[in-house]
């Protein structure tokens, strides 16, 4: 992306990114003795499927800095309303890895938007995880049934190359 960009394009590039560390450092720079993990990798098997991924961030919950349980943090440039659900499934499914794979007992899940300097908290219940459970146990059968449901959306279907000959296209 980057290598075909203008000069001043990667100026700006270079200059939001060192405003967005910079607020980033101001706001939350007293909870980094919180920190436990960053970008930690995780892997566990669920049904026939290998699940792994990266964890931006673990952070201890207790505010003594003691290890009762744990924080996860997911940092995002911005909230798009359509990714908004994504976001909540893949901090369930990081708060279902750390148990899993990690061993840790999560309390909290926050995505941190960084344009904007706040945290949306995501619901990591008993319930919300095993919902979450679920679906992914869904989406591997389906996969592996080789069947794949459509779940297009119009604004995807008017930008798709194929738009013109799908039968199951939004209009």
């Amino acid at each position: 992306f980057l290598r075909y960009c203008t000069q001043e394009f990667i100026d700006r590039f270079k200059q939001s990114a060192i405003r967005i560390i910079k607020n980033y450092i101001e706001r939350f720079s007293g909870e980094f003795n919180l920190i436990l993990e960053t970008e930690k990798q995780f892997e566990f098997a669920l049904e026939q499927a290998l699940i792994s991924g990266q964890i931006d961030l673990i952070k201890k919950f207790n505010e003594k800095g003691e290890l009762e349980a744990i924080e996860i943090v997911d940092f995002k440039e911005r909230d798009l309303s359509e990714m908004t659900t994504d976001y909540v499934k893949q901090l369930r499914l990081y708060a279902i890895a750390a148990m899993r794979s990690l061993g840790f007992q999560p309390k909290r899940a926050v995505v941190h938007h960084l344009d904007e300097g706040t945290r949306s908290e995501v619901d990591i219940s008993e319930e919300a995880l095993k919902s979450m459970e679920f679906e992914v146990k869904e989406t591997i059968e389906n996969i592996i049934s080789r069947r794949f449901p459509k779940k297009a959306k119009k604004k995807s279907c008017d930008i798709c190359d194929w738009k013109w000959i799908c039968t199951k296209r939004e209009k």
